[in-house]
């Protein structure tokens, strides 16, 4: 590199300066001016000739040229603002007066330092990295958290286009190229007060070979250590294991052999003396030996007492462990196979008696006086706990239904009562209305019985008004106020028409598909006490008083005719009219499963009949529940989520007497779910 051209380090944005009085390196304004203006012109250049396709040598990081394209592409003008961005191209450069050198070394001294020069090209960044693993390094306390430093900026797109770094120690320090790895470059740093090796004082720059690391004064013995193995201590460590092996295996045989202070084992002497002798011949014949003198005693014995004398001696000469093994094996197969034909004995004795246990059940229940088996007599005592436990559980049942009837006979006994007399009293009335008429058809009328049958008249009037009048009267509920759009309240003028119906408005009213009653829109709000809410679902509008009321508990239907009306606004011949048939509305709800009343997994959905749906009514007002086939009463009306048609309500639950289905009833007796609980 230090070969190159002038021109060279001008394409990199180095320009050249002069030493000052302190010995530092200044560069003069002429020459940096001079730089700038082919700068500009080079790059004016490239910006017109430049052929994306071909990739060049760009000062900067990858990250940075990239932003800048982004920009550029942005804003054309942007680069033309930035004379000194990092979008400058390096001009070619003529590698036939340049010399290369793979794997330089480059020698310094301490204090000094070294200047590398940041550049990309094709998208790949090249800047120096330091190699901490190699095994040429020589200052294990070298601190080059710059280098790593370097590199965070380069990946964050910074604009560094050089890196300069002072060696204060001396040793040797070895860098690579972060874009091609390959490119090694050796710093070899000496004392200020020595000179570099012999080989520089032609070249600053050498090629990297081991001789040249070693000739380094300050890291001589250093290198020599790394480059060139010790083979003194090599075959001296390899002896002495090889040493240590041997002695190991000779111990352990001396060991074997010798024992620790112990004598090897050898063949008594009487063994070697007797060895010619046949004893099997001589206990054939039954001769006599002399005792030993370990017996005690003295005299002849004969063959049979010396083995009986030996017994308790164990004689292992020719003992044979293979066969010790098989006899052990044979001996555990033989107890394996007298264990398993004990099991199975007892297996069949289990069984025997199993049989005859229940031979004598049998002669047992044959012979019993009362006729019954045992098994009989146990299932019949269980049937009688089962009925004393339900017996016990109705009891309770009916106990705690008491109070709840007493508190109902309590509440109609005085109207009841009332009732009663009041009929008495008319039908005397009419006794003796219909004497007096009878009586003045014959031509026998009594003159003086006319005030009394007057005030009879009057009592009865009386009575009728004051009945009417105790009867509870069905009065407008006071509902919530409907708000506009602008949270103002919408008054009743408003929302009805020339005829005082009300009517349909964009926004606000709207009709409800299902009873054709005028609700509030989607979205609208009303006034509750202390604030405003948006108006719930089922909700309708009553038109006395133009308020928002709830569906449920004010809309009937009569049966007869189909129509939805608001309680409260039928008059009282209407109501006489059509007791019988006005149904309470309920609203129908959606499922999690997006399913509704009536369901269409009810088990007998698909088996009901039309005329038995509930709707239109028949005599008995009676339907068949889909979901226990049991006939029950309608209770009320609603409409189908998924069709829109009206459809009818009604149901089974679980009587808490009989714990069997029944019909709900209004008024019926019924259990609490989570309380268990009869109300």
């Amino acid at each position: 590199v230090l070969d190159a051209p002038l021109s060279f380090y001008e394409s990199l944005g180095l320009v050249a300066c002069t030493m000052d009085d302190m010995g530092v390196c200044v560069e003069t304004v002429a020459a940096r001016r001079s730089l700038d203006q082919a700068v500009d012109f080079q790059r004016r250049r490239a910006l017109e000739d430049e052929d994306p396709r071909t990739p060049a040598l760009t000062a900067g990081p990858a990250a940075l040229h990239r932003r800048w394209a982004a920009t550029r592409a942005l804003d054309p003008t942007a680069i033309a603002k930035h004379p000194r961005a990092a979008r400058l191209r390096a001009s070619a450069v003529d590698t036939s007066t340049v010399t290369s050198v793979p794997s330089p070394v480059v020698c310094i001294k301490a204090g000094s330092g070294v200047m590398w020069s940041v550049t990309s090209a094709a998208g790949v960044d090249h800047f120096p990295e330091y190699v901490s693993d190699s095994m040429f390094n020589t200052d294990p306390s070298f601190d080059y958290g710059a280098f790593a430093t370097l590199k965070g900026q380069v990946v964050k797109g910074y604009e560094v286009s050089s890196f300069y770094h002072v060696f204060p120690d001396p040793g040797i320090y070895v860098f690579r190229d972060a874009g091609d790895i390959a490119k090694e470059t050796v710093v070899g740093v000496v004392s200020p007060v020595v000179d570099c090796p012999r080989a520089f004082l032609t070249n600053p720059i050498q090629p990297l070979s081991a001789a040249l690391l070693r000739s380094f004064p300050d890291s001589e013995e250093d290198a020599g250590s790394l480059l060139a193995p010790d083979y003194n201590m090599i075959f001296g460590v390899s002896a002495g294991l090889a040493g240590a092996l041997a002695l190991t295996l000779t111990l352990l045989y001396v060991r074997k052999n010798t024992g620790w202070g112990r004598a090897a084992f050898k063949q008594p002497g009487y063994r070697k003396q007797g060895e010619a002798e046949d004893y099997h011949a001589m206990a054939s014949r039954k001769q006599r030996v002399r005792k030993s003198h370990q017996t005690g005693g003295d005299g002849n014995v004969d063959l049979d007492e010396l083995d009986d004398l030996a017994a308790g001696y164990v004689d292992l000469e020719g003992f044979n462990v293979q066969m010790l093994f098989d006899k052990l094996q044979d001996q555990t197969h033989l107890v394996a196979e007298q264990l398993t034909q004990q099991k199975h004995d007892v297996r069949e004795f289990y069984d025997k008696v199993t049989r005859e246990t229940v031979t004598l059940r049998a002669l047992v229940d044959k012979n019993n006086q009362s006729g019954f088996s045992t098994e009989a007599i146990r299932r019949a005592d269980k049937r009688q706990r089962d009925v004393d436990r339900e017996l016990r559980r109705r009891k309770e049942v009916g106990a705690g239904a008491v109070p709840v009837l007493n508190t109902q006979h309590s509440a109609c006994e005085g109207a009841a009562r009332a009732r009663r007399e009041h009929g008495a009293m008319m039908e005397a009335n009419i006794a003796a209305l219909k004497e007096a008429v009878a009586g003045a058809l014959a031509g026998s009328a009594d003159l003086g019985a006319l005030p009394q049958l007057h005030s009879r008249l009057t009592q009865m009037k009386s009575e009728t008004k004051r009945l009417r009048d105790a009867r509870p009267t069905v009065t407008v509920g006071s509902g919530a106020v409907l708000l506009d759009g602008a949270r103002n309240p919408v008054k009743l003028q408003a929302m009805v028409d020339g005829v005082g119906q009300l009517m349909e408005i964009s926004g606000l009213l709207a009709k409800d598909k299902a009873t054709s009653l005028i609700a509030p829109s989607r979205g609208t709000e009303m006034r509750v006490p202390g604030h405003a809410h948006a108006v719930p679902e089922n909700c309708c509008v009553h038109p006395v008083t133009g308020h928002v009321i709830p569906m449920e508990g004010n809309v009937v239907i009569d049966a007869a005719t189909g129509r939805f009306h608001i309680g409260s606004c039928l008059s009282p011949q209407d109501l006489a009219q059509a007791a019988v048939d006005l149904i309470p509305y309920v609203c129908n709800r959606s499922t999690s499963t997006g399913d509704c009343y009536p369901s269409a997994s009810a088990p007998y959905a698909h088996l009901v009949a039309e005329e038995d749906k509930g709707l239109p009514l028949n005599d008995a007002r009676d339907m068949i529940d889909p979901f226990t086939g049991l006939r029950v009463p309608v209770l009320g009306v609603t409409c189908d989520r998924r069709t829109g048609a009206v459809v009818a309500v009604g149901g089974s639950m679980v009587d808490p007497e009989t714990r069997l289905l029944k019909p709900i009833r209004l008024g019926d007796l019924m259990e609490d779910p989570a309380t268990k609980q009869v109300a």
